[in-house]
């Protein structure tokens, strides 16, 4: 019982994460959309990835609030969540100038910052799926 309250918790809080992160970009996606073209590694695809990221966050926070679907939306929740780590990884390894097209609260924190909010999403996550 505790520990499904905990994974119910856990899917909360990805939940608001993936929704207030797609729709702040949905809201703001001209701004999205030039951010895109200047990042390093993904500019090319940008066109596309400018409308399937925040889709794709909403998406696996609508699988998330699916009890049928909520196994699949945590698995998706963690490869999004390390992929856009090992990528920010990437960045601050390899570029000095970096833009941000981080919405809301989470554009105030510095990519290192981002890195651990990101390695906590990621230690929740695998916790929610151990356990579910």
């Amino acid at each position: 019982m505790k520990k499904n309250i905990i994974i119910d918790i856990i899917c909360f809080l990805l939940i608001f994460l993936f929704v207030y992160a797609g729709i702040s970009k949905l809201a703001d996606h001209a701004n999205f959309h030039v951010q895109l073209g200047n990042m390093y590694l993904i500019h090319y695809a940008e066109p596309v990835l400018s409308y399937a990221i925040p889709i794709l966050e909403i998406l696996i926070a609508l699988a998330l609030v699916i009890p049928i679907f909520r196994l699949y939306g945590l698995y998706a929740s963690l490869l999004l969540l390390i992929l856009f780590t090992l990528y920010l990884i990437c960045m601050i390894t390899f570029k000095t100038a970096l833009p941000c097209s981080c919405g809301g609260l989470i554009g105030y924190l510095s990519w290192k910052q981002h890195i651990f909010f990101n390695c906590f999403f990621i230690a929740l996550t695998v916790y929610a799926i151990f356990f579910f």
